[in-house]
């Protein structure tokens, strides 16, 4: 069954909570992230519920049944393992991991400002050395990054001499 078939899970408006438990089951050194991806809530957003026509509204409540089950079960299974698992000063934990919020510009970073990545990105030559690069067991072929045009590019530590970064290409 599914409550039993996971260790933490969680919903995107209680992410902080789910975090921070899933940090505790394994590990995790660095929790700050940044924040993204939120929907518009201002004067333009034409998705608001009350500028919708209410059969649009009707509409989308109808193929939504099962988005709604899958949330409500999903919010319910996390409430359980919060209880079971967070342990005596989460909540006080989780206050200070909000606390810890930044803003840089445009950019929020929650839990605070991660620290400088370890890694960058770097043109691949044609044949570059194989003990520099890092790949997972599950990669098939060369460890390469492809993407938006770009060239092939291959993930170094930021101290490797070996190659130069290649425009913007670091994970801070």
């Amino acid at each position: 069954a599914l409550e039993s078939d996971f260790d933490v899970v969680g919903t995107t408006d209680r992410f902080d909570e789910f975090w921070l438990l899933l940090s505790d089951l394994v590990g995790f050194q660095h929790l700050e992230y940044l924040y993204a991806n939120k929907a518009s809530s201002g004067e333009g957003d034409v998705w608001k519920r009350d500028r919708l026509d209410p059969t649009i509204v009707q509409g989308l409540s109808n193929v939504t049944v099962y988005d709604r089950k899958a949330y409500h079960l999903i919010a319910k299974l996390q409430e359980e393992q919060l209880r079971l698992k967070a342990g005596p000063n989460f909540e006080e934990r989780l206050k200070q991991f909000k606390d810890l919020t930044v803003k840089q510009g445009n950019r929020k970073y929650v839990g605070g400002t991660p620290p400088p990545s370890l890694y960058k990105w770097v043109k691949a030559s044609a044949n570059p050395p194989v003990e520099l690069l890092q790949r997972p067991t599950f990669y098939t072929g060369e460890a390469i990054c492809r993407g938006f045009g770009a060239p092939k590019v291959v993930l170094m530590r930021h101290d490797d001499k070996s190659y130069q970064c290649d425009r913007g290409c670091s994970f801070d």
